[in-house]
């Protein structure tokens, strides 16, 4: 997971339109929730209150997650399953 989270946190720093929102935070608890270790829907939308998240934010968080994913070789489901949970975050995170 710790891979992951770097990579994942690297892509998010490298992305002009998600750094100045991100660049204060931890991604461990975004990342641990992508991966189902934990349900950290509490967490994350107090975290994103007030940063004026977009849908096309979270798209792209969710694009970074899956690249990340897939650079370490996880498998195709894998993926699915983290993307859909963290698009099922929308409504902790966007526009809070």
């Amino acid at each position: 997971m710790e891979q992951i989270r770097e990579r994942f946190t690297g892509r998010v720093m490298a992305d002009d339109d998600l750094s100045q929102l991100f660049s204060d935070t931890d991604h461990a608890s975004f990342v641990s929730h992508a991966l189902g270790a934990e349900d950290h829907r509490n967490t994350l939308s107090e975290t994103h209150r007030g940063r004026n998240v977009q849908p096309e934010h979270l798209n792209a968080l969710c694009r970074h997650m899956a690249d990340s994913m897939n650079e370490y070789g996880l498998e195709d489901a894998d993926i699915n399953a983290a993307v859909f949970r963290l698009a099922g975050l929308h409504d902790h995170i966007v526009r809070k």
